[in-house]
């Protein structure tokens, strides 16, 4: 599976890595990412510490930040 990523990350081009590509997330919401950030959350989503660190915040009722890069980008595009 790596070599497949490997091979398809050497593949894109600047302007193939800064295409949208529009997706649903599991829960129904709609998601929007350029290729390159979905490689980005590829490579990041093995960094379970940070997801840790949220369960452990759930325990004692705390709200953690946000730990999915999608959900992540969705909410830094949002008008404030």
């Amino acid at each position: 599976m790596d070599a497949w990523w490997v091979e398809f990350a050497d593949g894109m081009t600047p302007d193939m890595l800064g295409e949208n590509v529009s997706f649903e997330f599991i829960g129904g919401d709609r998601g929007m990412m350029t290729r390159l950030e979905i490689i980005i959350h590829v490579v990041n989503y093995t960094s379970y510490h940070r997801v840790f660190v949220d369960e452990m915040l759930g325990q004692i009722k705390a709200d953690g930040p946000v730990c999915d890069f999608p959900v992540y980008l969705r909410e830094m595009a949002r008008p404030a």
